[in-house]
């Protein structure tokens, strides 16, 4: 419990200090599949359609940002709109 007391307290001293863009980074390069082509299901725009896509970031609503490859064209996810498949 004391480790995980201090990460807490390192991490809300960081943010209070203004560390905001590198800690967004770091959540970033940790997103499941960042920067990969996968295939997911559209749960939000095109109900159960899948597509390939890639994971390129968050919006600053902390939307999951996925490219969709042939469209070409950015979508924006909330929990529950999108999902991983198994390929």
């Amino acid at each position: 419990i004391a480790n995980l007391l201090e990460s807490i307290e390192t991490k809300f001293l960081a943010l209070k200090n203004g560390s905001i863009d590198s800690m967004k980074k770091q959540y970033i390069s940790n997103l499941f599949r960042y920067q990969e082509e996968h295939e997911y299901i559209d749960l939000k725009y095109n109900k159960g359609a899948r597509f390939i896509g890639e994971i390129l970031g968050i919006d600053p609503d902390g939307k999951l940002a996925v490219l969709h490859k042939k469209e070409n064209t950015m979508y924006y996810f909330d929990f529950k709109e999108i999902q991983f498949t198994n390929t």
